[in-house]
């Protein structure tokens, strides 16, 4: 991201913060559930799940996409900071091999503690209550975190192969720790209620920032606001968080895709994903942006194929 964007970013921040009617308290409220706002989403062939896990109470919530092979593996795909499952929907064609699970982290939890082992916990209790020992893991964006974190842990021996999608090693470069640490000191302040208002607005500034070219043009139908719980959990989570001794600890295969027009994450900080984790493939896909996941799906889907049959 320019340091131009960065002071766009703040300056609009400041000013749409100055007044917040009350009223978004009320809003964030009866702001709609995953399922409700799943209805709205066109579902490209894959089916909305739900279920409460009986040792958590956790409700659970995933898009899936069946393969027609009966031992097909399953991968299990962890979208990023202001989407949902939907993300990875034109990756509907890996299910010709493999059963996809796109998975829609909650709003809210009780395993959200402000910190990144919590997501641990979490995934464990989702894979425990649909009955999957392992899977392929991949994650998009701060997914991508959260995915390093669980393959890397010790503990967790479910995951075969880990798939990093425009993702950065947080916390690894200097860059990028201004710009996470920045992130959560400029939004963690703010009451519930203003955070939400910004949240909100926020696909405003998106429109405008693409409208004077500073930013890239994101699909609008790929954008999920959730609640603040959700954005409260990633920020503490991040915010001083160094992914260099999880990266150091993964042992299974490890491919990454990475765009070049990048402007979320750049292609410099995600150039230590193979620096750092031993033996990962790094593919550096011309001219896609933050979003190659599902703007340059098709781009990528032979060679995440390849490298999941022959590793």
């Amino acid at each position: 991201m320019s340091w131009a964007m960065k002071k766009i970013l703040s300056v609009m921040i400041s000013l749409i913060t100055l007044y917040v009617p009350k009223e978004y308290q009320t809003r964030l409220d009866n702001h709609p559930s995953m399922e409700k706002r799943a209805e709205k989403i066109n579902l490209k062939g894959w089916v909305f799940n739900k279920v409460v896990s009986d040792a958590s109470g956790q409700e659970h919530t995933w898009f899936s996409m069946k393969s027609e092979k009966n031992d097909a593996p399953t991968i299990v795909l962890l979208h990023g900071f202001n989407t949902n499952g939907s993300i990875f929907f034109n990756l509907k064609t890996l299910s010709k091999d493999y059963n996809l699970i796109a998975y829609n982290f909650p709003d809210k939890s009780a395993f959200y503690k402000g910190q990144l082992e919590n997501y641990n916990d979490l995934i464990d209790d989702f894979l425990s209550d649909i009955g999957l020992d392992s899977v392929i893991l991949a994650g998009n964006s701060v997914g991508g975190s959260i995915a390093l974190k669980y393959a890397g842990s010790q503990t967790q021996k479910r995951v075969t192969h880990l798939i990093l999608l425009s993702t950065n090693l947080f916390g690894t470069t200097e860059e990028n720790v201004k710009q996470v640490n920045g992130m959560a000191d400029k939004l963690l302040k703010f009451p519930d209620y203003k955070l939400y208002y910004l949240l909100i607005k926020g696909r405003e500034v998106i429109d405008l920032l693409e409208k004077t070219r500073f930013g890239e043009k994101i699909p609008k139908e790929t954008i999920d606001i959730k609640h603040v719980d959700w954005y409260r959990q990633v920020l503490r989570s991040l915010d001083n968080y160094n992914a260099q001794k999880d990266a150091e600890q993964v042992a299974c295969p490890v491919i990454a895709f990475h765009g070049s027009a990048d402007d979320m994450l750049n292609v410099e900080g995600a150039a230590k994903i193979p620096e750092l984790i031993k033996n990962a493939e790094f593919h550096i896909i011309k001219n896609a942006g933050h979003d190659l996941v599902y703007t340059d799906a098709d781009r990528i889907i032979d060679t995440l194929s390849g490298f999941l049959k022959k590793s």
